[in-house]
């Protein structure tokens, strides 16, 4: 699975032009950035619940 987001995290870096490999971070939003940890948080309860866990 790891492979699989780096090798879509490459892609966006063709359609962006940033270079999401110079952060040093694996996990980063389209523009490079890395995510904001409440940004994690809320999108994982939006999957639980969608899941119906």
């Amino acid at each position: 699975m790891l492979r699989a987001y780096r090798a879509r995290r490459n892609g966006w870096e063709l359609v962006s032009g940033s270079d999401c490999s110079d952060t040093g971070l694996f996990f980063v939003s389209l523009d490079g950035r890395p995510w904001h940890s409440e940004a994690i948080t809320q999108r994982f309860d939006n999957l639980v619940a969608a899941s119906g866990l």
